[in-house]
């Protein structure tokens, strides 16, 4: 069966044109042209050990309806899904570390906790594995804080929206300025898609965080060795999803993972620009 890698050029909203310092790329990853069903073993996504669970790969609810992926419960004696996705021909994502605004951003239906990071697979065999030395420090959305494991240690920030309730699907933003200190800072954004927000807005207590040589600072050696081993890691907190707000494992769902080049806004400027012109890579089997 053979694939192919469909590259469309989508503009997004460019909410203060004179603020832009470049139009840039990143590349946005959806689950399209995937099957229904367990997420690893598709398309090089891959547990990221024999005691997790896979995910899942699901129609959307709320405002996406398309297919996204989602936490699962196919191992009974696992109460977390974990998995990764080692970049590869058909899906990967640019690096550039003299770049100022380098973003991974993901669209999460709020309902439990998930974890995002760069992953590395260092021994090559075709998976990232959760605290292993392979991953570099979390990023969190939980069911009422975001936060990141970028110093060292966790940095939380409470002050979601009172607005923002179970089953909203957010779009957070976790942005690097590579440039700046030994291995970079980096700041976090977020905009509520339910409700309509169009510009992103800065999370108070997560910006100009110090970035840690110890996960971050070997991710980013690594990955400067060997592009071709990077890649993406997600971790479901099963058990958190459904306790805190009643739902299930399946409606911690996430889409539209995008890496790459952001434009930053002028220091006035409360909203986070959208990206010039992105890479849209839809995989699709024939």
């Amino acid at each position: 069966m053979k694939r192919h890698v469909h590259v469309t050029a989508v503009a997004l909203t460019v909410l203060a044109a004179s603020a832009m310092a470049r139009s840039a790329a990143a590349a946005v990853y959806t689950f399209e042209g995937l099957s229904a069903g367990t997420l690893a073993g598709q398309d090089n996504w891959a547990k990221s050990g024999p005691t997790y669970n896979g995910g899942l790969v699901t129609t959307g609810a709320g405002v996406n309806g398309t297919k996204v992926a989602a936490g699962s419960s196919e191992t009974n004696s696992a109460t977390e899904t974990a998995v990764g996705r080692v970049n590869d021909g058909n899906w990967s994502y640019p690096l550039d570390f003299n770049d100022t605004s380098y973003a991974l951003q993901v669209d999460t239906r709020y309902g439990g906790s998930t974890y995002w990071t760069f992953g590395y697979d260092a021994n090559s065999n075709g998976s990232i594995a959760y605290g292993s030395g392979e991953i570099a420090g979390l990023l969190f959305v939980g069911s009422s804080v975001i936060g990141a494991n970028v110093t060292g240690a966790w940095t939380f920030d409470s002050s979601l929206p009172a607005t923002t309730n179970a089953g909203d699907w957010l779009r957070v933003a976790w942005v690097t300025d590579w440039t700046t200190g030994t291995y970079g800072t980096m700041s976090v954004y977020m905009k509520n898609l339910t409700d309509g927000e169009t510009d992103f807005q800065p999370i108070a207590g997560l910006q100009g965080l110090d970035i840690n040589g110890l996960d971050w600072g070997t991710w980013r050696a690594n990955a400067t060795g060997d592009a071709s081993k990077a890649g993406l890691f997600n971790l479901v907190d099963n058990a958190d999803a459904f306790a805190t707000f009643g739902l299930n494992f399946n409606n911690t769902q996430f889409d539209n993972i995008t890496v790459g080049h952001f434009v930053l806004p002028e220091p006035a400027s409360l909203s986070l620009l959208g990206i010039g012109g992105v890479l849209l890579l839809r995989r699709r089997r024939s």
